[in-house]
């Protein structure tokens, strides 16, 4: 990297260190290693874009076609699933006003994921088009000042794109029966298969139905409650409390948190590494610290340094302590 102001005395400083004088050839080959790592101002590091991970056995090529075509749609703009999080709920209200089904429409980061990697085989249609919008809100820096016609031919430009995506999702999962039991919720069904992906759901409602005693509705209470979906919290809090007289709901995040990262743990302990995932990656995006270290951990443990490296520089993020010491040290296994 050739210095700037060539002969120029050049400084090094950084976070609780002075300036102090630094050999602009050294400076340079320093600059280029943090930037590699991500050092230098940790809140801007370096996007590369990386798809997410896909279900053992799916190659890029087997992907069902509506993962495919939503993978497409944010890999071709090049926005982080976060960003895209993060606008998703104020981009679906200022469109209230033309689709109303959007209203208490937001998605979260590992629901991006899954829509991706095709674990959910059906996404719904209000997500979909919130996504679409909030990535095309994203690719125009004029968006404040979109007027009424534009925004109703960049929703209409959404709904194309659901429309054509929802067109090569099948209406039901393949080899499922008409009268399956876990159906028993109705719409509710699709809100859980949609959240969870299909495996996880629907297992999650068979032993909600068939198991009077089984802590499955407290399981979905939760999991929806860290989502956002007030009505089917109260819905699974209730179903929850006739299964269990003693449950009683997590009275703040801060409980609701250490409750996830319990029940992944079980999940860690059977083996049950899918499920233990779907706890971990909703706790991780409500910025919980530890949830993001453990998903670092287990990524690490099967081999995928990248996705480690990620998930531990998140923990540091949200404030772990040994999140960037971690991330550091697999990062020097691939230098």
């Amino acid at each position: 990297m050739r210095d700037p102001l060539p002969g120029r005395q050049q400084t090094c400083a950084g976070p609780g260190r002075s300036a102090r004088k630094c050999n602009p050839t050294t400076r340079g080959t320093r600059l280029r290693a943090s930037l590699a790592y991500g050092m230098i101002f940790p809140k801007c590091r370096p996007f590369i874009p990386k798809g997410p991970a896909m279900p053992i056995g799916t190659t890029a090529d087997s992907l069902p076609e509506t993962a495919r075509l939503i993978r497409d749609a944010i890999a071709d703009r090049g926005h982080r699933p976060c960003s895209i999080a993060k606008q998703s709920a104020s981009t679906a209200r200022d469109f209230v006003d033309i689709d109303p089904s959007l209203k208490t429409c937001s998605i979260h980061e590992s629901q991006i994921s899954r829509w991706q990697s095709g674990a959910t085989i059906r996404p719904g249609r209000a997500g979909l088009i919130v996504l679409m919008l909030t990535l095309l809100r994203l690719d125009d820096p004029r968006y404040s000042s979109w007027s009424d016609e534009k925004r109703m031919e960049v929703y209409n430009e959404a709904t194309a794109f659901v429309r054509k995506a929802l067109s090569a999702a099948p209406r039901s999962q393949p080899g499922k029966k008409e009268n399956d039991s876990s159906d028993f919720t109705g719409a509710r069904r699709e809100h859980t298969i949609e959240l969870l992906g299909e495996e996880y759901g629907t297992r999650l409602l068979r032993e909600a139905s068939e198991t009077k005693t089984s802590d499955a509705p407290a399981k979905l209470a939760l999991l929806h409650h860290l989502h956002g979906n007030v009505d089917d919290v109260r819905f699974w809090a209730a179903v929850a409390a006739v299964a269990n007289r003693e449950y009683t709901p997590p009275a703040s995040i801060q409980e609701s948190l250490e409750e996830a990262r319990r029940y992944a743990l079980g999940y860690q302990r059977a083996r049950d590494f899918a499920a233990a995932r779907v706890y971990l990656s909703l706790a991780a995006d409500k910025e919980d610290a530890l949830s993001a270290f453990q998903l670092g951990i287990m990524a690490e443990s099967e081999a995928d340094v990248t996705e480690a490296i990620a998930w531990y520089k998140k923990a540091a993020t949200f404030g772990h302590p040994d999140g960037d010491e971690r991330a550091y040290r697999l990062w020097r296994t691939l230098h």
